[in-house]
């Protein structure tokens, strides 16, 4: 008869679940000792994430790079998993966002998909709106499908066009005004407002892992993604990430749905 492990934290709970594992059969625990040792790894790189070390001796262990944690923990259905995929998604639906603005609509499904039931969805729709509504000559601009890539959408006209992917040189032009940095910042809150692993994979159409049920380290691999998409991923075309001054007044996610599956 397995042990209970209600009672324990996330991170107890992989450890003793892995030495369970371990026990009931010696063919498992390389294995599980491979698992182990990921999961940990994933555990130390949040924590320190976390805590926000910031000196340059720390900065090259816990670098949140793409290569370095992303392309290593999720992967798409359609193929290998690539940073363009993750620029292209994200930009695409922050510009689908704002012309869905625009026009006043609130989107029912895809990644922009509106959670009526959790409140820290409604509030952080209501700031977007706030970032739209102070320069909307701006985000109507950067929101056409014409001012992007020549991959972007509906190719209206691509002859004009030189850039043809989300590479360095087009992000850095998208995010270059602060307002637009602003923005984004809410919109990955936004993203992650529901932390649940299996409505995270679905709007993102990336898989985290290949079990049928999410486990703990799932969570910390989208703790991970939510930390790259919303700082690295800006620093990576050398710009600075958009901070609140009073990061506590943001309404956090809903952590309850993140470690129900597990409890």
């Amino acid at each position: 008869m397995l042990p209970n492990f209600q009672h324990l934290s996330p991170i107890r709970l992989i450890k003793e679940k892995v030495i369970v594992l371990s026990i009931i059969s010696k063919k498992k625990i390389k294995f599980t000792e491979r698992i182990n040792k990921k999961n940990m790894d994933l555990n130390e790189t949040l924590a320190r994430l976390l805590l926000g070390y910031t000196n340059n001796s720390c900065r090259k262990n816990i670098k949140c790079s793409f290569d370095n944690l992303i392309s290593k923990n999720f992967w798409c259905k359609r193929g290998k998993f690539k940073k363009d995929y993750l620029r292209c998604k994200l930009i695409r639906g922050h510009k689908r966002l704002m012309r869905q603005m625009k026009v006043g609509r609130v989107p029912k499904k895809g990644l922009n998909c509106y959670d009526e039931t959790l409140s820290s969805s409604q509030e952080l729709f209501q700031r977007l709106k706030d970032c739209y509504n102070e320069d909307k000559p701006k985000f109507n601009k950067i929101s056409k499908t014409e001012n992007g890539p020549i991959t972007d959408g509906n190719d209206k006209n691509p002859n004009s066009r030189s850039v043809n992917s989300f590479n360095k040189g087009f992000c850095k032009g998208y995010f270059e005004d602060p307002i637009v940095r602003r923005s984004y910042y809410y919109y990955t809150e936004y993203l992650f407002s529901n932390l649940d692993p299996e409505v995270l994979c679905k709007k993102f159409e990336i898989n985290c892992c290949e079990s049928e049920q999410h486990e703990c380290y799932c969570s910390l691999k989208w703790t991970i993604m939510k930390t790259y998409i919303s700082q690295s991923l800006i620093k990576e075309i050398d710009l600075e990430p958009w901070k609140p001054e009073n990061p506590c007044s943001i309404v956090l996610p809903d952590i309850s749905r993140m470690m129900l599956p597990f409890c």
